[in-house]
């Protein structure tokens, strides 16, 4: 994990606490991580989150940029093979939606959600080495401003 993203993991921890939400943090070394999933190749999240009246989320938080542009507008991008389609199969096997929220190091009171699904319509490309990649637009995503927003503002708008 990069320093990044552990910020990122910290700096979202924090938000929870101090909204009350109840989760699980993940915690992410080799030895905490059963046989079972490591031959079904999946990948897991960083916290299970409680809704009240709804269930659990996956969410996966991504200390980075949206450092990619694509048709004039800035986008996120994830490693195909090593998010997309491991988080295809956990979700598969679990049956928990996951999210990714995304925090920019730059702006960290801002959080971009996108839910799992909507990663799978977005765009892929092939990089230089001939790795996929999906295209996230930043305006594909849910924007929190972790000063004001909850996790309502984000089920609203994703169940409307």
């Amino acid at each position: 994990m990069s320093v990044e993203e552990n910020w990122a993991e910290l700096q979202f921890k924090e938000w929870l606490d101090n909204q009350d939400y109840g989760y699980f943090y993940i915690e992410q070394s080799p030895e905490t991580f059963s046989q079972f999933f490591k031959k079904e190749i999946t990948k897991r999240p960083d916290f299970f989150v409680i809704l009240k009246g709804i269930g659990i989320i996956a969410i996966d938080v991504k200390g980075k940029d949206a450092n990619f542009e694509r048709y004039g507008k800035k986008c996120f991008t994830l490693d195909e093979e090593l998010e997309v389609r491991r988080y295809f199969s956990f979700e598969q096997l679990t049956r928990i939606p996951v999210w990714f929220v995304f925090i920019p190091p730059q702006q960290p009171s801002l959080q971009y959600w996108i839910p799992f699904l909507k990663v799978l319509e977005c765009e892929k490309e092939v990089n230089k080495e001939g790795k996929e990649f999906r295209i996230v637009p930043v305006d594909k995503c849910i924007v929190l401003q972790t000063n004001r927003d909850k996790i309502s503002r984000i089920i609203e708008q994703f169940i409307t």
